[in-house]
């Protein structure tokens, strides 16, 4: 679920070299990814017969979802992350052995594709990892068919039962960097969409719940997402014993009031507008 940006190239490394390192684990200890995929693919239908790009696709959560609602369709998932887009295969059996699916290593900022090529395209959790959406958007547009639409799901606050975190990885790094995604464009998103020919057609917030069994499933679970670079900033020599005052720590919890947490996510609609793509490579709408 790794994007990008023109311009951006060792933040590019950095995303994809992540998710190549979890790519094993990936939403694996407990599925969070997955279900949210499901619900966007569900909330904005694709085409039938047409041809959908399925945006930093990770593993494929979004574009299995996808494909059993396209009855002569094509997806195409791009991600930065190669070890990503080879676990297709294991995790979505049957969306990688399908003929109208294809997984293709590509930067969101600058898409290897012909222009007017897509009917609709999916973002699903990923949109904050873009360096430069605006880019991405602008790559949409020259790539979209008039009238393409645009399905993407941004993660919004959280409520979990995890206080401690913070405080023990505090312990062993006093200063974390922060992790990825963390920066990006100021404008607000709406206003990126209409300076690059999308119209904004409707929001819908959603939430689902998710309880860990126990201290070793949560802490397999912190591991197997972008989370782990905060493990990561810690010294070698000191990783087993953060993970074994995370566990103990975690183990109280998980008596005291059990190991779970809220996530909310915005789901969000556009639609392409203005004509074809012009010889210049600009849009009609600026």
């Amino acid at each position: 679920m790794t994007g990008g940006g023109v311009g951006s190239t060792r933040s590019l490394r950095g995303i994809g070299g992540l998710f190549d390192r979890i790519a094993d684990s990936y939403d694996s200890a407990v599925p969070f990814f997955t279900p949210f995929a499901a619900d966007l693919a569900a909330w904005a239908t694709p085409p039938r017969d047409g041809t959908v790009l399925d945006l930093c696709c990770g593993d494929g959560a979004c574009l299995a979802a996808l494909l059993p609602m396209m009855a002569d369709g094509t997806v195409i998932g791009i991600d930065l992350s190669y070890r990503m887009l080879s676990a297709i295969g294991g995790r979505r059996p049957a969306a990688e052995k399908h003929r109208r699916m294809a997984p293709v290593l590509a930067d969101a900022g600058e898409l290897p594709f012909q222009d007017s090529a897509f009917d609709a395209f999916y973002c699903a959790l990923s949109w904050h990892f873009l360096s430069s959406p605006s880019d991405a958007l602008n790559e949409l547009w020259r790539t979209g068919r008039p009238g393409a639409t645009l399905a993407i799901s941004m993660l919004g606050p959280s409520r979990h039962t995890w206080p401690f975190l913070g405080r023990v990885l505090s312990r062993y790094v006093p200063r974390l960097a922060p992790g990825p995604g963390a920066a990006q464009e100021e404008k607000p998103l709406d206003a990126r969409m209409r300076e690059s020919g999308w119209l904004l057609t409707g929001t819908e917030e959603r939430s689902r719940q998710f309880e860990f069994s126990g201290a070793t499933e949560w802490l397999a679970w912190q591991w197997s997402h972008t989370g782990r670079v905060y493990f990561e900033q810690v010294e070698d020599s000191r990783r087993e014993a953060l993970q074994e005052s995370l566990l103990r720590e975690a183990e109280q919890a998980h008596r005291r009031t059990g190991l779970r947490f809220t996530q909310h996510v915005t789901f969000i609609h556009a639609t392409r507008i203005g004509g074809d793509v012009r010889k210049d490579g600009s849009n009609h709408v600026r």
